[in-house]
């Protein structure tokens, strides 16, 4: 949940390291630094999750800088 109300289109970020799978909340996947953050997306290594469900990374990532943006 962002500050100003509204939900994250994704509970839950797969980051693929190797032959390991961490899997991180969005708060903890905001945290990393931000050249990590980038990489692991370009590098398509970040599956974003709601429940069950693979998130477009392109649209969960454009609600995420709205959120941020509008906090």
């Amino acid at each position: 949940m962002s500050s100003n109300g509204q939900a994250l289109p994704f509970d839950l970020v797969e980051l693929t390291e190797g032959v390991a799978i961490k899997r991180l909340t969005p708060a903890e996947f905001l945290a990393l630094p931000l050249p990590v953050r980038i990489t692991s997306v370009l590098e398509e290594r970040a599956r974003f999750k709601r429940g069950n469900e693979v998130v477009d990374a392109r649209a969960a990532l454009t609600q995420l800088r709205r959120l941020r943006v509008s906090a």
